[in-house]
């Protein structure tokens, strides 16, 4: 064999690792692109939206020692029409990361949260009933007293998003 031959089968060989390498490059880049397209497409709008389910809570809570601080009736109503729209939109919220569930323990969490949002929900009324009664000191008191049950669900929607792979 002479230096020509060998030179070309040299080459040939190269040639074929650059392929092989540039063909496994291809494969790994592609199962990185899906991965990305994992984490885009369902990971972060899920940790969107608990947030916003987060932020929407908080001022539910908010609206509602709003309502018990005004003695206006005009304002209470508009409280409790605020108050009635954070309701409907947190459940929305709920629903749509509802759908994103991919496994039993974030559908797990995800009960877990709503009984906690109901719970304090569910305390909530008769501090509303109090304050359109103009019973603020009574209203007050039972915010206070539900507190806990307020910070036990924010802290747990909070989890739900800072939690990694919890998400689709």
């Amino acid at each position: 064999m002479n230096i020509a031959k060998r030179l070309a089968l040299l080459i040939a060989i190269a040639m074929v690792c650059l392929l092989g390498v540039g063909s496994i490059s291809l494969i790994q880049m592609g199962q990185i692109n899906n991965k990305l397209t994992d984490v885009t497409g369902k990971a972060m709008p899920s940790i969107s939206i608990i947030d916003q389910a987060a932020i929407d809570f908080y001022e539910l809570g908010l609206m509602a020692q709003s309502h018990a601080l005004t003695k206006q009736v005009t304002e209470k109503a508009s409280y409790d029409k605020h108050i009635q729209e954070l309701k409907i939109k947190l459940s929305e919220g709920l629903a749509q990361y509802q759908k994103m569930i991919s496994d039993d323990k974030d559908k797990a969490m995800l009960e877990a949260d709503q009984q906690s949002i109901n719970a304090y929900l569910k305390a909530l009324e008769p501090a509303l009933a109090n304050s359109r009664d103009n019973m603020n000191e009574e209203a007050a008191a039972v915010l206070t007293s539900i507190r806990p049950l307020q910070q036990t669900a924010i802290d747990a929607l909070v989890e739900a998003a800072q939690k990694p792979g919890n998400h689709a």
